[in-house]
């Protein structure tokens, strides 16, 4: 394996950045190149297996806790009876790998969108901007934002903006709270603003608001 390194960590940043695609096609170029240079089965049983067994460790080391029994997987590559079938099971592997990474980091970024969503509720009367949630969950904002728009649908002004709005709604049921005082106690400083936010999503201003509720 020493020679081919480049091209095995290559694989390796494919399979982080879930290009599975890729990943396979760089699989079928190693094998051709095995079998362009006349290799023995056994050499080449034991580049399959030490391909999986580098491609998981590489893996491992980078903080995914992949699934693969490597003893079984041994077995199953020494049982394959030609080199078409040890090829297809080497594929086989390959795409297990790339779907395992894949699962990992979906079920990672949801519980990250998550954690970022609990910050949200429990602060949502304080300043709270994109880079302070991001900040909290240890991201960068950039790759935040996008992430908590593929994960909510909703980009992350909207998301706070809305919950705020719904808070206030229910604080409107406190007759006694003065519009200044309840629009600070979500999170807003100009009850101007405040109030155009709440009429763009509720379609009534504060006051018209408690007024139908009454």
């Amino acid at each position: 394996l020493e020679n081919r390194k480049p091209l095995l960590d290559k694989i390796v940043v494919q399979l982080i950045s879930r290009d599975e695609a890729s990943v396979l096609a760089a699989g079928g170029a190693l094998w051709e190149d095995l079998e362009n240079k006349e290799f023995m089965p056994e050499d080449i049983y034991k580049f399959a297996k030490s391909l999986i067994e580098y491609l998981t460790w590489n893996l491992k080391r980078n903080g995914y806790q992949i699934r693969l029994d490597m003893e079984i997987m041994g077995k199953e590559l020494s049982s394959s009876d030609t080199l078409h079938d040890l090829k297809a099971m080497v594929k086989f592997y390959l795409t297990h790998l790339s779907r395992e990474i894949s699962n990992l980091q979906t079920n990672g970024e949801r519980k990250v969108v998550e954690l970022a969503k609990e910050f949200i509720f429990a602060n949502y009367a304080g300043d709270l901007s994109l880079e302070i949630v991001a900040d909290h969950i240890h991201m960068n904002s950039s790759y935040f934002s996008v992430l908590f728009k593929k994960e909510t649908g909703e980009n992350f002004i909207d998301f706070v903006t809305r919950i705020r709005i719904e808070k206030a709604k229910e604080l409107l049921h406190d007759y006694n709270l003065k519009i200044y005082d309840l629009c600070r106690r979500v999170g807003y400083y100009s009850p101007k603003h405040f109030s155009r936010l709440f009429k763009e999503l509720v379609g009534l201003t504060p006051l018209e608001y408690r007024n139908k509720i009454r």
